[in-house]
């Protein structure tokens, strides 16, 4: 068991844009196990520490904690994270030594090992090919779209084509015929000035 005014604290969640604050909200699993709903959190070494109270945590009880930081504005990859822990005994004090804490693996929006925390990528499109089937003048042409991100984009995300200029196509709307169904909606915004076409996904996510 670990006793009240015993503490534990989290290194090396760095990176974060979240700042320095006396008081970093919380939310704990066993509220009356923690002494506040909020931790002192400091950023440039990526800690934050918590005191037991005002119920002891006991041997084997899961302690459960959430918190939201600002990831990195650029990528990185996860930090190396750990905790350790002083006891407070009454007569002696103890110390659980620093350990590694051991990442969850798994995917997250389409990348693996996504739920490592810290682990920051910048979204981008790794494919983005345009083309059409009919260049006769005056022709009813096709225009076919070939996108692949390196990240899911979820429902109700949308991209937008700028630059299709030069048809006499006037409609609000165009109609999509995607190939795999149910990814993006089958219609699609046009703006015909400046050639602009916004694609919305649909109800499945598209990687």
């Amino acid at each position: 068991d670990i006793s009240p005014t015993s503490n534990f604290t989290i290194s090396g969640l760095t990176g974060t844009q979240t700042p320095n604050m006396e008081a970093f909200p919380f939310i704990a699993s066993l509220p009356d196990r923690l002494d506040a709903v909020w931790a002192p959190w400091f950023q440039e070494d990526g800690n934050i520490s918590f005191d037991i109270g005002p119920e002891k945590l006991l041997a084997y009880q899961n302690l459960i904690i959430k918190m939201e930081v600002q990831n990195n504005q650029g990528e990185q990859d996860s930090p190396s994270i750990s905790i350790f822990a002083f006891i407070e005994s009454g007569r002696h004090d103890s110390r659980i030594l620093n350990s590694k804490m051991v990442k969850v693996q798994e995917f997250r929006f389409g990348r693996e090992n996504g739920s490592e925390p810290l682990y920051t990528v910048t979204p981008l499109f790794e494919i983005a090919q345009i083309e059409q089937n009919y260049y006769f003048r005056n022709f009813l042409n096709e225009i076919v779209l070939s996108i692949r991100t390196n990240c899911e984009m979820s429902t109700n995300s949308r991209f937008t084509i700028e630059g299709l200029v030069g048809s006499p196509t006037d409609r609000k709307n165009i109609t999509l015929r995607p190939a795999d169904a149910g990814i993006f909606e089958t219609v699609a915004d046009w703006e015909q000035k400046d050639g602009e076409m916004i694609v919305t996904i649909a109800g499945e996510r598209s990687t």
